[in-house]
């Protein structure tokens, strides 16, 4: 898709899937952003150094969320061009915490809830793996979480919870582009179960899908993939996924089938399990059987 010069799209790779990421350099005619940063690997920073340079500098980056592929150059990218970042206060811990405890925390919460689920003994072993070769890609940072204070109204700030609860966005008026981060991908469902807090994160997915097609946006530009021109036919894409999905979950419920002896089917095993858990609590949360609260005690514990 054929770009103008005030939006520069830069695809950075990740030694870890989905393999590449997207950021963007963002020129309202007030501000030049930085949307989005990458992991931190030197092959990445290296990259977004000479993109941004050519760019004519940024006053600022805007994350549109705390994981690292996204998030994970904002320390190094901010100092080096002496420029805030500006990120949801909800993902202060993302952000602010010691990454590594923060990881192996999260990792024995989010196998604690695999096993809650009844997925397999392999799927718990790929999330403790990640433990020692995530931590060294992020590093804590300060942010500004009060987006008036870049003054400009050439951009609106949008709310966009289900990905992350502190997931935003950006919308550039005078363009019809909305920047979104992971809230709304083209290739499938985005909303990811958080081991730390959990909540009904699909549910909230979609309603911020909704609010991102009210925009009637000529572009969205998402954190994986390539841009798209037809947000309601792929939110369409996303709803039908979802309807079939909660009804083959239901089905098996209703059979008196356990988790662990239907799921495989549903999900293979390379499926993101965060995104496969959201799946399953918003199925029986929405037909009134309830389970989010005995996963919230569990990972309370």
């Amino acid at each position: 898709m054929e770009q103008t010069k005030k939006i520069k799209s830069i695809n950075l790779a990740l030694p870890f899937s989905p393999f590449s990421v997207n950021t963007y350099l963002i020129d309202t005619g007030k501000n030049k952003l930085l949307f989005d940063t990458g992991a931190k690997t030197e092959e990445a920073l290296s990259v977004l150094k000479k993109e941004v340079d050519d760019f004519g500098g940024i006053d600022a980056v805007v994350l549109s969320h705390g994981h690292l592929d996204h998030a994970g150059l904002a320390k190094q990218i901010s100092e080096l061009y002496d420029v805030p970042v500006y990120a949801s206060l909800f993902e202060k811990e993302r952000l602010s915490e010691d990454f590594s405890k923060r990881v192996e925390r999260r990792v024995k919460k989010t196998i604690k809830a695999l096993n809650f689920f009844g997925f397999s003994d392999e799927v718990a072993k790929k999330e403790l793996e990640k433990v020692n070769y995530y931590k060294e890609l992020m590093e804590p940072l300060d942010f500004v979480f009060n987006y008036s204070l870049l003054n400009d109204d050439n951009i609106s700030f949008l709310e966009l919870s289900g990905h992350t609860k502190g997931s935003i966005g950006l919308y550039f008026k005078s363009e019809g582009a909305v920047f979104v981060g992971d809230a709304f991908l083209r290739e499938g469902v985005s909303s990811f179960l958080d081991p730390e807090k959990p909540e009904n994160a699909l549910k909230t997915y979609l309603l911020s899908v909704d609010n991102i097609l009210k925009l009637n946006a000529k572009t969205v530009h998402p954190g994986h993939g390539k841009e798209f021109s037809n947000p309601d036919a792929v939110a369409e894409e996303h709803k039908n996924y979802v309807a079939l999905v909660s009804k083959k979950i239901l089905t098996a419920v209703q059979e008196g089938k356990k988790f662990k002896d239907f799921l495989p089917q549903l999900f293979p095993q390379n499926y993101n399990s965060l995104i496969a858990m959201s799946e399953i609590v918003y199925a029986l949360e929405g037909a009134n059987i309830g389970i989010l609260q005995s996963l919230k005690d569990l990972l309370s514990e």
